[in-house]
């Protein structure tokens, strides 16, 4: 006679048996895969769909600048990733925060990273874009964040992106207008829109005109016409 435990233990041990879900078959290259079977592929191999079909045959992982994405092109090497989810080319997979970027094979870095060179390195490592008046501009110093632009090209601070043309400028805030573009106050008014810049003969000057386009001066500070 069995004991209770003893049938309790047989009984746990079947049903483990019962649910266990059978090993995926996996196959070599040119084998055919995918299907009602969901047939893998061995490592360094994926499973390339025929056209319209839901089989395909096992083929080799592509390397850089080779077509991938979708089911009907080869995945990429792991070491590399697809510019397309659907179709493009392999390219490198973007750094991470502190690892190596740039350099001879041009690895760019994740989103929110920028490369950063040492003074007189040939490659960088990704750090976090620079914030709200901190220092960017050129390649040793970090790029600005979301929103944000360099006050110079080679050493500046990050400030508010300039607007565009009819966005608002000005205001508390006191966000900055795109080049080509000047701030216009409708009277009264706190903030004003980014307007482009006045030609010859139009009218500027004070914060309800548009400023003169450059190489041109205004004939009065409050208001007056644009000139040479």
């Amino acid at each position: 006679m069995f004991t209770k435990s003893t049938l309790l233990s047989l009984a746990l041990a079947f049903a483990n048996t019962a649910i266990a879900a059978p090993a995926r078959l996996v196959v070599g290259s040119n084998e055919l895969c995918g299907g009602f079977a969901a047939t893998g592929c061995k490592d360094g191999l994926t499973c390339v769909l025929d056209q319209f079909s839901t089989a395909g045959k096992c083929t080799p992982k592509v390397a850089l600048g080779q077509v991938c994405g979708g089911v009907n092109n080869p995945a990429c090497l792991d070491n590399l990733t697809c510019s397309d989810s659907v179709k493009g080319v392999c390219k490198l997979k973007a750094a991470s925060l502190d690892q190596t970027c740039g350099g001879f094979v041009g690895v760019t870095c994740s989103e929110g990273l920028s490369c950063v060179y040492a003074q007189s390195g040939s490659a960088g490592k990704c750090k976090p874009h620079s914030a709200f008046g901190q220092v960017c501009g050129g390649i040793i110093n970090p790029a600005c964040g979301k929103n944000l632009e360099c006050s110079d090209k080679l050493n500046g601070v990050c400030r508010l992106a300039g607007a565009a043309e009819n966005q608002l400028c000005g205001g508390f805030a006191g966000v900055g207008c795109k080049e080509g573009l000047s701030c216009v106050y409708a009277p009264g008014s706190s903030g004003g829109k980014c307007m482009r810049k006045a030609a010859v003969g139009q009218v500027c000057g004070g914060m309800n005109n548009a400023a003169c386009a450059d190489g041109l001066t205004c004939s009065d500070s409050d208001k007056g016409v644009c000139r040479k």
